[in-house]
């Protein structure tokens, strides 16, 4: 468990003295500041964000309660809880006041050391349990706000995209034209594995695709275009280019062997 740092207020040396003093005979080792006015406890506060404030009701400068209304005006020391002490302020009618200004606990002078103690311990751990609240409910913000914009980008793919009717690329939500790949990778968490589909495999090799033996035993040998190797009639490939004369070259169906289609697009599924 981390040290819990607590800042005690008095402009009252002597007052002080017993309150640190009472705070030190605790087994929770805290560490204590101390400050004599309003406006240095202020400071302190926004600088060293401590686990609690007790501070006096009166005092020079401005009030306990009024440093109470400028902590909870702060977003950086507003979840400080603070605990107002008074030797003067004790009617029903203060207390009320003390809890409207979001005093989280109320003292009376002079000290009482176990309650005093007792009401420490019981502030921290109030406070603790606070924080992991808050905590939790600014992740389920965040989380809620991730879902949000998911859902978003969900309903912008699932409407009218504009698209380039020749480059096909499509037009983002700030006017930015972007592949369908990016701009599909950016919306969602889908990733692309690129292939050759049955009729761009046609346009772009047409002798190998289209490529058939022909029953009469006519049919001319299969060049890779790549590679150089030949197609033999049980359907082994063969390192024979080297001893073909340019002149047959014509010869032969030229197209792409299947190892080095697959070179070339590695993605491509494999065909039987």
């Amino acid at each position: 468990m981390s040290t819990k740092i607590i800042l005690v207020v008095d402009d009252e040396p002597s007052s002080l003295k017993v309150l640190v003093a009472y705070l030190e005979r605790t087994e929770e080792n805290y560490d204590i500041i101390q400050a004599m006015d309003g406006e240095t406890c202020l400071r302190i506060a926004s600088e060293k964000d401590p686990d609690l404030i007790i501070i006096d009701w009166v005092m020079p400068g401005i009030s306990g309660i009024e440093v109470i209304n400028r902590l909870k005006s702060n977003k950086k020391t507003e979840n400080i809880p603070v605990i107002i002490c008074t030797g003067f302020m004790t009617s029903s009618e203060d207390l009320s006041t003390a809890f409207q200004a979001r005093a989280i606990d109320y003292l009376r002078k002079p000290y009482d050391m176990i309650e005093l103690i007792a009401r420490v311990r019981s502030v921290i751990s109030l406070a603790d349990s606070y924080k992991k609240i808050r905590i939790q409910r600014d992740e389920l913000k965040k989380k809620n706000e991730e879902l949000e914009l998911a859902q978003s980008r969900i309903q912008t793919l699932s409407g009218l995209l504009p698209i380039c009717a020749s480059c096909k690329k499509i037009r983002d939500d700030k006017g930015y034209w972007q592949e369908v790949e990016d701009y599909i990778g950016a919306s969602t968490k889908v990733e692309f594995s690129h292939g050759i589909c049955p009729g761009c495999k046609k346009e772009i090799f047409p002798d190998f695709l289209e490529h058939k033996k022909i029953d009469d035993g006519n049919s001319k040998p299969f060049l890779c275009a790549s590679c150089g190797r030949i197609k033999d009639d049980k359907g082994n490939w063969q390192d024979t280019e080297n001893h073909i004369p340019d002149s047959e070259m014509s010869e032969f169906i030229h197209g792409i062997c299947p190892d080095c289609l697959r070179e070339i697009y590695p993605d491509l599924p494999k065909h039987k």
